[in-house]
């Protein structure tokens, strides 16, 4: 971990006077588009205005709105166009915007349509049913914000319309922890959304070698973190027994950094050997489930030229995705704004 920046309380405070907290507080305002979720408008130094915006990633999740005199800049945060099974889609500022800066996590994936998300969802399910039917598991790496709680709500659907069988269903800790959020603060997702999803789960325990492969012994579904499955997290740990057993399923439902543990898992093919962490012994991958299912909280590659082409700024900046899917995204939309893409720490000079 020593390659990691971590700070103590004195490098912090310091910057104790720059930070300034900011309460996301709801109004609803008329528009165009009718009745709309906006958070309050906030007054900062130099003559600056926020607010924020309901972004359709997860709860709480908002696009930032700043207005200095006559200029406006918008950044989107991560953004979905798209409602999810219990968060709805994000809204738009309708006025007129300067810059926008743009999230871009998947604009280098052209199979990605959020669209056809009811069709992964089916897919899931015909995939996930014969191998609880058969005895075996299937894990899902999940971050516990979000993620684990838009899964609950499907895994509910599928098992109380039979799509699936009705076995049980783990979660981590931390899951469980912002999962009672989600159900404190429900009234902000989709009124068709299930609560009940929320109370058919049980939390997982510590993870040795022994209680892993006592979990394993029946069907079960499990959605544990780290979504990308890093080393020595509960979704790694479960992982390296279920590779080796051709009974189990490793589903993926987000997006998967290329650098990350979870894309060497998704990407390797029976007979390989696969280390889980630096000082272990590798595993020879005998797991012929090893799926992925596009049930993400991000807006596609093409949503995101809608983000842009809807707003209409004068400047885009492009931030958060890997450089091919920037490149992308810079050579669709350079004809119609002008375009930038963001680096770590190089100033942006704009008109």
């Amino acid at each position: 971990m020593g390659e990691y920046p971590f700070f103590d309380h004195e490098d912090l405070w310091p910057l104790e006077g720059e930070i300034m907290g900011l309460e996301y507080k709801i109004s609803r305002s008329s528009s165009a588009r009718g009745k709309q979720i906006y958070s309050e408008k906030l007054h900062l130094r130099g003559g600056i205005q926020a607010r924020f915006l309901p972004a359709g990633h997860v709860l709480g999740a908002g696009g930032i709105l700043f207005h200095q005199g006559r200029r406006s800049l918008f950044y989107t945060g991560d953004i979905s166009l798209q409602a999810q099974a219990l968060i709805p889609g994000a809204i738009l500022p309708e006025e007129k915007i300067d810059t926008l800066i743009l999230e871009c996590t998947y604009g280098n994936d052209p199979a990605y349509y959020s669209q056809n998300r009811q069709e992964e969802i089916q897919s899931f399910a015909r995939e996930a049913g014969p191998i609880l039917s058969a005895g075996g598991c299937v894990l899902i790496p999940a971050f516990a914000l979000g993620k684990t709680q838009e899964l609950l709500c499907i895994i509910y659907q599928l098992m109380r319309t039979e799509k699936i069988p009705s076995v049980p269903l783990f979660i981590s800790g931390l899951g469980k922890s912002i999962t009672e959020i989600y159900q404190e603060h429900r009234r902000y997702l989709r009124p068709q959304a299930s609560i009940l999803s929320f109370d058919l789960f049980s939390v997982l325990g510590y993870l040795d070698d022994l209680s892993i492969q006592d979990l394993l012994k029946d069907p079960c579904i499990i959605v544990a973190t780290n979504g990308m499955m890093v080393e020595n997290t509960p979704s790694a740990r479960i992982a390296r027994w279920m590779v080796s057993e051709k009974r189990h399923g490793i589903f993926f439902c987000g997006y998967v950094d290329p650098d990350t543990l979870g894309y060497r898992v998704f990407h390797s093919r029976p007979g390989e050997a696969l280390a889980f962490s630096p000082e272990g012994d590798p595993v020879t991958i005998q797991n012929p489930n090893i799926r992925r299912f596009y049930l993400s909280s991000h807006a596609d590659r093409y949503e995101l030229l809608e983000v842009a082409r809807r707003i209409k700024p004068r400047n885009i900046v492009l931030i958060h995705g890997e450089r091919e899917g920037m490149e992308f995204m810079k050579e669709e939309l350079e004809g119609e704004f002008q375009v930038w893409m963001g680096e770590r720490g190089k100033t942006v000079e704009l008109d």
